[in-house]
């Protein structure tokens, strides 16, 4: 049976769908914070190490053997030899369930207004075309209200920007608790962050699948569901929160870590 050791210093995972800015939040955490932080970005880990079971060229990902990913990681964040004396960690991976939830201390999701997102996928696909529709954020009540939604996806996945019209998708749900409704936007409105717009080949079907995730609101729905509401946070990563949006971000994770370094060292639980 694997033992829990108390710890001196949290796990903080930062979560999302990927595009959202998962690794540019923990490189900045890992840098900047007053607390050490070692920064672990699981798909490279995956990737060094050699813990997948081949590559699907469909899907251009690394087929990962969980077991020998989690035992690996086990030995870092939890060493047999007792808790990490000198660090926390940041986790830095688009699969929240992947983890057990006595390793997390803090949950961080990133969310990102789905036009941006697409936006950020595309340039990583090293291609120049852009969606031309205006995919707004809404909660939904029912699954059967994604159909139109996802039907104007596809239509957009195919289409070239420089023949289209910027149209908004159209919003007819009554239920949007978190929503406000913005008006049509223009691709020179839209905030990219350029250290995300690196060049990963991305096919339109993994695009697309990113996207749905991000409207269905998958990661943010995964992490409720496998750690304590306390411990979670969901943060926007779209541009919606200025230019200094990351810096905001990470101060924020920074006072939350501080406060539970500080809580540990009085013995407060």
């Amino acid at each position: 049976m694997t033992t829990h050791h108390p710890r001196k210093f949290p796990v903080v995972l930062i979560t999302g769908t990927p595009g959202c800015g998962k690794t540019l939040h923990s490189q900045v955490l890992a840098a900047d914070s007053d607390v050490k932080m070692t920064h672990l970005n699981i798909g490279d880990i995956v990737k060094q190490h050699g813990f997948h079971n081949g590559f699907d060229e469909e899907w251009k990902s690394y087929i990962v053997d969980e077991d020998r990913l989690l035992d690996y990681l086990e030995e870092v964040v939890n060493p047999e030899d007792g808790a990490a004396e000198t660090a926390g960690f940041i986790l830095d991976h688009h699969d929240p369930s992947l983890f057990p939830e006595r390793w997390v201390d803090l949950a961080v999701v990133l969310t990102c207004d789905n036009s941006v997102l697409y936006e950020r996928l595309k340039a990583r696909r090293g291609h120049g075309r852009v969606v031309n529709t205006a995919i707004e954020e809404c909660h939904f009540q029912r699954s059967d209200e994604w159909a139109p939604r996802l039907s104007t996806l596809n239509a957009a996945v195919a289409s070239d920007y420089s023949s289209a019209s910027i149209e908004p998708v159209p919003c007819t749900q009554t239920y949007c608790p978190s929503h406000s409704h913005a008006p049509p936007f223009s691709p020179s409105q839209l905030h990219l962050d350029r250290a995300q717009l690196t060049s990963r080949n991305y096919a339109d079907n993994k695009i697309e699948e990113n996207i749905t995730a991000e409207i269905m609101m998958t990661c943010l729905t995964e992490t409720r569901e496998s750690y304590d509401e306390n411990i979670v946070v969901e943060l926007k990563s779209d541009g919606s929160g200025g230019d200094n949006e990351v810096e905001d971000n990470v101060g924020r994770i920074e006072g939350w870590i501080q406060q539970w370094t500080k809580d540990r060292e009085e013995g407060v639980h």
